[in-house]
Formats: C-alpha cells, sequence, structure tokens
C-alpha cells in the first residue's frame, strides 16, 4: 500500500472506534445510520444515467460509453447498500401517518434498487453489442428509474423535516388547493381549555407520549433532556427548551409547532393536535409549574 494513504486509511479506522468508545453505537448501528449518507449517491447517479439518455435520444443505438456503464454498475451496487442499510433502520409499524410514510418510502427505495439493477444488466449486455431493443429497455428502466428514486427521496425528506416541508407532488398540490381545510384553533385563547393547567394530568402525558423516548436521562438528543423543568430550564444545542410566561420565546413551542429552519418534532410521530399545543403553550405562559410528583 502507498504510504501516503496510510494516514487517510488509519484515520478512516478510527473514526467508528471513536464514535464507539464510551457507550457509543455499535457498527451494525453505525453502518445503518449512514443510509442518510449512502442514499444520495443512487439518487444522484440515477438522476444523471436519466439525463445522458435524454441528451442523446436520437441516437437509436450505438456502442454504450464504458463510462455509462461504470455509472450503472456504482448506481446499482449504492442502491443495494442504501436499501440494506434503509431495511436495518426499521421504522414504526404501527398505523399512524408515520409508519405509513415509512412503508411508502421502503417500498418505493426496494422498486428503485430493483430497477437500478435491471438497468445495470442491460447497460452491461449492451457493452457487448447494442441494438435497438436494448436500447429502448434500457431507457425503459432509467427513465422510470429516476422518477422512481425522485419519489423515494421526497418521502425520505419528509419522514426527517415533516410531511409538509415540501409539498411539490400533484397530488400533494390538489389537496392543498382544494382538500379539506383543518380548522381546529391553535390560539390558546380560542381552544376549549380547563381553567387552571395540572401539569401531570394535562402536560405530562404528551411529554411521554411524544418527547421522553429521545430527551430521558437515557438519551438526550441534541443534548436536550425534558423529563424536569431543570433540564427543560436548562435545555439543549437550541437553548432553553422553556422560557416560564413565554411561550412564543419557548424552544418546545417552536419545535413542536413546526416554526423556524429545523423539523418540527416529533419527528417520527404524528404533530401534536391543536389541543396539544394549546394546552403546553397555556402551561408555559403560566409559568410552567412542574411540582413535585405526588
Amino acid at each position: 500500500m502507498p504510504k501516503r494513504l496510510l494516514l487517510p486509511l488509519l484515520l478512516l479506522l478510527a473514526l467508528p472506534v471513536a464514535l464507539m468508545a464510551d457507550g457509543g453505537p455499535s457498527p451494525l448501528t453505525l453502518f445503518s445510520r449512514a443510509h442518510v449518507v449512502t442514499v444520495h449517491f443512487p439518487v444522484a447517479l440515477l438522476m444523471l444515467l436519466a439525463l445522458i439518455e435524454v441528451l442523446r435520444w436520437r441516437r437509436k443505438t450505438g456502442s454504450m460509453d464504458q463510462t455509462v456503464a461504470l455509472i450503472a454498475v456504482v448506481t446499482a451496487l449504492s442502491s443495494i447498500v442504501a436499501m440494506i442499510q434503509g431495511l436495518m433502520l426499521g421504522g414504526d409499524d404501527g398505523e399512524s401517518d408515520y409508519a405509513r410514510l415509512v412503508a411508502l418510502h421502503k417500498w418505493l427505495g426496494i422498486a428503485t434498487t430493483v430497477v437500478a439493477c435491471a438497468a445495470t444488466i442491460v447497460a452491461l449486455r449492451r457493452q457487448l453489442g447494442d441494438t435497438v431493443g436494448l436500447t429502448r429497455v434500457y431507457r425503459a428502466l432509467v427513465l422510470p428509474g429516476a422518477l422512481l428514486v425522485s419519489l423515494t427521496g421526497h418521502y425520505g425528506g419528509a419522514l426527517v423535516h415533516g410531511e409538509d416541508h415540501l409539498r411539490i407532488m400533484p397530488w400533494e398540490m390538489w389537496q392543498d388547493l382544494f382538500g379539506a381545510k383543518n380548522t381546529e384553533p391553535l390560539d390558546p385563547a380560542h381552544a376549549d381549555l380547563p381553567q387552571k393547567i395540572d401539569f401531570y394530568r394535562d402536560i405530562d402525558p404528551i411529554f411521554k407520549k411524544n418527547c421522553y423516548e429521545c430527551h430521558d436521562a437515557k438519551e438526550q438528543k441534541a443534548e436536550l433532556r425534558m423529563d424536569s423543568r431543570e433540564a427543560q430550564l436548562k435545555g439543549g444545542e437550541g437553548g432553553p427548551s422553556i422560557i416560564p410566561g413565554d411561550s412564543k420565546k419557548s424552544l418546545t413551542m417552536i419545535r413542536i409547532r413546526g416554526e423556524g429552519e429545523d423539523p418540527r418534532m416529533p419527528k417520527k410521530k404524528p404533530a401534536l393536535s391543536a389541543h396539544e399545543i394549546a394546552l403546553i403553550a397555556k402551561w408555559i405562559d403560566t409559568g410552567a409549574d412542574w411540582p413535585a410528583k405526588p
């Protein structure tokens, strides 16, 4: 091995070791979480292969460039790796909107992988001698493959940033224009709220259902812990989670409402209802009282 490659290789090997130190994720967990990186390869490459075919559309036959065949091979391999990583990540098997979104993303990803592999087989066969039939089969795989990977990426983004992050699909635009509107009030002043908020009756069940899984003593994503008043006042990477008396500036409210550039919370569950949001807002505005557990 050339000496100039030794140091980069050692650094590459040291990275997962450092991440796994002190109770960090296992190698399999690291591999599966790399899905968000790997998945960009088949997305970009399938779009590139489709663009190449569009640009050379008038050429009915002709030997395929070796570079294009190589791109097809890399596309298939990266699709397989990304699919395996995604399946290892698993998902919610329930009946929620998020679970249906996970299933849609998963099966679109599997279909994309199948199409990418089939297109690669045809691309390699064309190296032995091209015909009009092979060209048509290849294009019939690559062009729909670009559409498939676009859909897969779109719903993958919806899983991370929320279903409303980029509603550009025709059926989503139709629903936004002509679908039923949600008229449930979001303003606490217009919601049917109790006169006095009881933390353990009104707020703690919402936090348990939606927040503690990722922000408690066992796990603190974004360095945020939410299972005590002191922890929420301290906050995490984004600052204090609650600011008693000011729900509009409290990070908890900003995130559950999906305001700002960061994704709506909770990511992997349905959005909180208007009533739940109003309860938390009133709790914060009235001082965020969090008595000792009875």
